[in-house]
């Protein structure tokens, strides 16, 4: 057959070199020529195919359609519809190409595949899980099947079983970045260092310039306290897409150091409340400083900072104008805490609650003379790792009630529910206080924190705060927790004031609390 400018096949093939070779714009040009030539069912789907890949998921979803409409029984079209149907999180609408794929050809492992994913994506994790032990009897080693089975279990609360499968997935594909990868962060959720400094350490040898292998790597080194190789390696968050870095590329460097330094709050509150605890000696660096943070912060901090710092609230567009340079502020650590002796005499009690709004509020728990108020928080609202940390607040009520006591609530989201029914079983009453929205108002919050005398919280925001205003706190702390309260130990350097208590392997929260950490 020879091949001229007008036989779409030529096109066609070319299209799928320029893909292959990952020239996205390239290959999308050529399929779209092959198409002007003939409209065929191929150059249609791999034209959906790249359209996706590029971003252009409403475009994509109309070629795959077009595709399947001329030829209704073309499973591949309606897979590659489906696949765009889910890269543009139309999950139901995958699921009902993926199945009825099946229909038609019950042993695709694509379409077994694909509608796997959108059960996983729509938190079925049951049905997906079953689908996918389907795909692994056909293939026992695929390392990206026993990996997805891992995750379905986890999602389904048991962690030791998916950390099987886990280690299963690196046997099958020992050089893969990802799949080692992959175990380690799942070792390192469930609080099992070694294990997950072996696969993370091995992953980054495969390829040291993975970002997010690097991310995960300095997240351990910051949890053994190495700060000086962990602060380097944390700053991979933004290649691993962790943290969306500003456009603006005027870095600060201590090198060119002059003029107002933009310090950029980055992740939740809890981070921004800890890598505070560095604005003042980076404002004594550098000079001139302008913060955006959360705007519920923003007047604590300055209340507590010095008078010339300036705060925007998150969010809001900072004119490139009012300032020189810029710095993520999860990137303060390389300046101004680089080794575990730079913590000394910085941790905690740098931020200041209103003490007018601290005398009322105390004055409004009417305590008696013998009372001392104690101040409770019990939950976390991170969807992954919520369930993990939390506690459960009738346990905490009876390992804390007693004679003299006066249970502060701490907590905040919609609880009144909860702690209604812990009145209900128990008879004892957690005080809230009216005048404070634990969420919205962390300035109250913080003056709340003040009026007790001291605080048991989870390692959450609550305790973040607790420790930056100096208040004396127990954190209860999961067999896993982040990094940010170490990987050992009962102290912590970026709180001086806290006392932390980690789960033992094995117990529950119900029996440790009472039958060791509060029993006196």
């Amino acid at each position: 057959m020879v091949l001229s400018p007008d036989n779409f096949e030529l096109f066609l093939l070319a299209g799928i070199i320029a893909a292959n070779a990952a020239e996205l714009p390239l290959a999308q040009t050529a399929y779209r020529r092959s198409l002007t030539l003939k409209e065929s069912v191929a150059a249609l789907v791999n034209l959906a195919q790249i359209l996706s890949q590029q971003g252009e998921h409403r475009i994509a979803t109309r070629v795959a359609t077009r595709a399947l409409s001329l030829d209704p029984a073309s499973t591949a079209s309606a897979i590659v519809a489906g696949r765009v149907s889910l890269a543009s999180g139309e999950i139901q609408s995958a699921y009902r190409f993926a199945t009825n794929c099946l229909l038609v050809e019950p042993t695709s492992t694509d379409a077994r595949s694909l509608r796997a994913a959108a059960l996983y994506r729509d938190e079925r994790f049951e049905p997906a899980l079953l689908d996918y032990r389907i795909i692994l009897n056909k293939n026992p080693v695929d390392a990206e099947t026993l990996n997805n089975i891992a995750t379905c279990l986890f999602k389904l609360g048991q962690p030791r079983v998916a950390g099987a499968f886990f280690l299963k997935a690196v046997v099958a594909s020992p050089g893969d970045v990802k799949t080692n990868l992959r175990a380690g962060c799942h070792f390192l959720r469930l609080g099992q260092w070694s294990s997950a400094t072996t696969f993370i350490t091995r992953a980054n040898s495969i390829d040291s310039q993975h970002e997010k292998t690097r991310w995960n790597l300095g997240l351990i080194q910051l949890g053994f306290a190495d700060f000086k190789a962990g602060w380097l390696l944390h700053e991979s968050r933004f290649g691993a897409e962790q943290v969306d870095r500003l456009p603006d590329l005027r870095d600060f460097s201590p090198a060119t150091a002059g003029g107002r330094v933009l310090v950029w709050a980055e992740q939740g509150v809890g981070d921004e409340i800890m890598f505070g605890s560095m604005l003042g000696d980076f404002h004594r660096r550098v000079g001139r400083l302008l913060v955006q943070m959360d705007r519920r912060l923003i007047p604590l901090f300055r209340r507590s900072l010095p008078g010339d710092i300036e705060f925007v609230e998150r969010g809001e567009k900072v004119a490139e104008s009012r300032y020189e340079s810029h710095l993520a502020m999860g990137s303060l650590g390389l300046y101004e805490r680089p080794t575990l002796e730079s913590f000394g005499g910085k941790g905690g009690r740098y931020l200041r609650a209103e003490g007018a709004r601290v005398e009322r509020i105390r004055s409004l728990m009417g305590l008696g003379a013998a009372e001392r108020a104690v101040g409770i928080s019990w939950r976390s609202s991170n969807p992954e790792t919520g369930s993990m940390r939390s506690v459960g607040l009738k346990e905490l009520v009876v390992a804390l009630r007693g004679r003299g006591v006066r249970l502060v609530n701490l907590q905040y989201g919609e609880v009144r529910e909860e702690i209604e029914g812990v009145y209900e079983a128990l008879g004892e009453r957690v005080w809230e206080c009216g005048e404070v929205d634990n969420r919205e108002d962390l300035d109250g919050l913080a003056a709340l924190i003040e009026a007790c005398d001291e605080v048991v919280s989870i390692g959450n925001a609550t305790a973040h705060l607790a420790g930056a205003l100096g208040k004396r706190t127990t954190v209860l702390l999961p067999e896993a927790p982040s990094w940010r309260w170490l990987a050992q130990g009962t102290t912590t350097p970026w709180y001086e004031s806290l006392a932390l208590r980690r789960l033992p392997t094995g117990r529950t929260w119900s029996d440790y609390l009472l039958s060791e950490l509060f029993r006196d």
